[in-house]
């Protein structure tokens, strides 16, 4: 049985459209939501014998949060679980299992600048997976086939399958593939709600004919997202390749490469503009599903111990993406910029006599060109102490060489981005 709690507060910068005809198109608050809850995990494994074993897992959550002039959000989410592992043959181990899921959600928004139809939801989602790993070449060649179906109340029926072959042709090497398809589901603000947005321009009273201050003035031009019930899920179909070798005992590199075919993906379309009252023009703007897109690169991660006491972690990875879109708002070549082609990471971790450990972490993130995002190199590393076997004590400090910087941009919902602050503090971590 595992269960936490946790209360909250946060502040961050929201941008809140004003009426149209206001001078002011929009208003920046600070706003102070409240964040809390609860979850609770109830988990019973029982081992049949060395090759087959049942699991039952319960879970509950309830999470609350109030952000004043937005939107109040009560959650409840019921989860069942249940999986079973067996050899098959001498040479196959099947696993199955299914789920249950049950959420509700209670989401009062606010007039004029959120609002959900309906205000409560709720959800159902079952879902049965099978997967069968068949040794073809005894401690050789392996392969794991399998696929996940599942009904949602979103999209319906989804299928998600899955086949990968692993091939050990010595004990330090293997060669591996795999190919699956995996989706994202919509999410509750993408089906149900209605986002006002900020005044962003003016457009002559009649846009076909010229501006005149006296004849043809300009006026607002306000806009709001609308939600697609009828929104499909973004499919995604993933080939990836591997090697790993280990040509010493202390040292490990693993090599991947990946091609990502995405298929309707979401985007923002705009609609017809509508004259509200010879004042200002109202636009709606829909999500839409007409974005396709292809992600491919490589990763490399080495790791090094070359003292028992000592361990050296290094990875980079390379993205290219390239998305193909019909939206008239969000074209996808905006959303390319968005994804860094260039990530690295150093890791150091050293065990000190007496309980006590200490690791730095470097990153290397590559610039952000749509959102106007620099790259940065920071450091964070931590100082820990362990006091006893059901106690720990830490002392961490994050972004040590950057004293600030920013990471992403707003999507949907206009919250200004903040930047991320260098940072020190203490943990102290009990087991019971």
């Amino acid at each position: 049985m595992h269960g936490d709690y946790y209360s909250s507060a946060t502040g961050e910068l929201y941008t809140q459209p004003n009426a149209p005809l206001n001078p002011v198109p929009s208003t920046d608050l600070v706003q102070d939501s409240d964040w809390q809850g609860g979850n609770l995990t109830l988990r019973w494994t029982r081992e049949i014998d060395a090759e087959s074993d049942l699991q039952l897992q319960l879970y509950y959550d309830r999470s609350e949060w109030n952000t004043p002039g937005a939107a109040e959000t009560t959650q409840n989410t019921v989860d069942v679980d249940f999986q079973h592992r067996f050899q098959f043959t001498d040479v196959q181990e099947v696993t199955w299992g299914i789920a249950y899921r049950f959420v509700r959600d209670h989401t009062d928004g606010v007039p004029g600048v959120a609002t959900f139809d309906p205000e409560i939801r709720e959800d159902h989602l079952v879902s049965v997976f099978l997967q069968d790993r068949v040794a073809l070449v005894p401690d050789q060649l392996e392969l794991t086939i399998g696929t996940k179906l599942e009904h949602n109340d979103y999209t319906g029926f989804e299928y998600q399958p899955g086949v990968r072959l692993a091939w050990t042709p010595t004990d330090r090497q293997t060669v591996w593939g795999a190919v699956s398809r995996a989706v994202r589901i919509p999410s509750r603000t993408e089906a149900d709600a209605m986002l006002n947005q900020p005044v962003t321009s003016m457009i002559p009273i009649n846009p076909l004919l010229p501006f005149d201050p006296i004849t043809n003035p300009l006026v607002p031009l306000a806009s709001y997202v609308i939600g697609d019930k009828d929104a499909p899920s973004e499919e995604l179909w993933a080939f990836e390749f591997g090697y790993r070798v280990q040509p010493t005992d202390t040292f490990s590199l693993d090599i991947a490469t990946y091609y990502h075919d995405y298929d309707q993906m979401r985007g923002t379309n705009a609609g017809i503009p509508t004259l509200i009252d010879s004042s200002y023009y109202l636009l709606p703007l829909t999500i839409s599903h007409d974005t396709k897109g292809e992600a491919y690169g490589a990763e490399l991660a080495g790791n090094w111990r070359p003292q028992p006491w000592l361990n050296l972690r290094c990875s980079y990875s390379h993205t290219q993406l390239q998305l193909h879109s019909n939206s008239t708002v969000n074209p996808g070549t905006t959303d390319e910029g968005e994804t860094p082609h260039n990530q690295l990471s150093v890791q150091t971790h050293i065990d000190l006599p007496a309980g006590w450990d200490f690791g730095v972490t470097v990153r290397y993130m590559d610039n952000l060109p749509s959102i106007d995002k620099s790259n940065y190199l920071v450091a964070d590393s931590r100082l820990g102490w362990q006091v006893n076997e059901s106690m720990r004590f830490d002392v961490v400090g994050q972004h040590l060489f950057d004293s600030h910087h920013p990471e992403f941009d707003a999507n949907i919902i206009e919250v200004q981005s903040t930047e991320v602050e260098q940072s020190v503090y203490a943990q102290l971590t009990i087991q019971f």
